[in-house]
């Protein structure tokens, strides 16, 4: 057995724009070089089932995953299978907490790494840095950004 990943970080706006960027303007933030399948951009379908997908320059389409679990602005669910196919789906549980002073704690967990099989101990070592760049970094300087150029975030 694998234990869960878990990225957290605080950033310095409300629960409702927070969940609003990582589900509806995930294309802004996104570090697509080097976490992408064909550097193109990604979308995702925000309700229960909707899928996140990446599109390349030439039209080309690759699912990252889909959605579980469905709770505006509190928490997304997600089976994650970029490059990979359906069965071999990892978790990923994303929560929104917010604070008293209008922060919010954006907390992911990835889990269910043994769908992966024998790859299940290299790829979460991939994912463990990367998900810290990811949330870390490209999220919390995206949202930032948007705080410092007074827009939604």
């Amino acid at each position: 057995m694998h234990d869960p990943i878990t990225t957290e970080t605080t950033v310095d706006t409300t629960q409702d724009k927070a969940f609003d960027a990582v589900v509806r303007r995930i294309d802004a933030w996104w570090p697509m070089d080097p976490f992408s399948m064909a550097h193109g951009h990604v979308t995702s379908e925000p309700k229960l089932g909707g899928q996140s997908i990446e599109t390349a320059a030439d039209g080309a389409r690759f699912v990252w995953g889909h959605v579980t679990a469905f709770d505006p602005p509190r928490a997304i669910g997600l089976a994650w299978y970029v490059g990979r196919t359906v069965d071999q789906g990892t978790h990923i549980a994303v929560t929104f907490d917010a604070d008293d002073d209008g922060k919010t704690c954006v907390r992911l967990v990835h889990s269910a790494w043994e769908a992966l099989g024998d790859e299940a101990a290299e790829v979460r070592t991939r994912y463990r840095d990367g998900w810290q760049l990811v949330l870390g970094t490209a999220f919390a300087g995206y949202i930032a950004q948007e705080r410092t150029a007074g827009t939604q975030a």
